[in-house]
């Protein structure tokens, strides 16, 4: 099993924080409606941070975004969500 440093950790902790204040609530919730200004705050966000970490950034034609790292690019696709 691969183990996350302690750098990765403290870098996703910092995207958490983040992206956790965009659309924040007074009282502690979250309010991002989809195709909202902050709905494309935080994805511009997690796009930088994939981009950043070495992934490969791919968007479909509905608008899902997606991180992709290639070990071997002749074996299939794991995809986590």
């Amino acid at each position: 099993m691969i183990e996350p440093g302690a750098a990765d950790l403290a870098a996703f902790e910092v995207l958490f924080q983040q992206s956790s204040a965009i659309g924040a609530t007074p009282a502690g919730g979250l309010h991002r409606l989809a195709a909202s200004a902050e709905d494309g705050r935080v994805r511009d966000l997690f796009r930088e941070w994939l981009k950043e970490h070495g992934f490969e950034v791919r968007v479909d034609a509905i608008g899902n975004l997606f991180g992709l790292m290639t070990f071997d690019p002749q074996a299939p696709y794991l995809l986590c969500g």
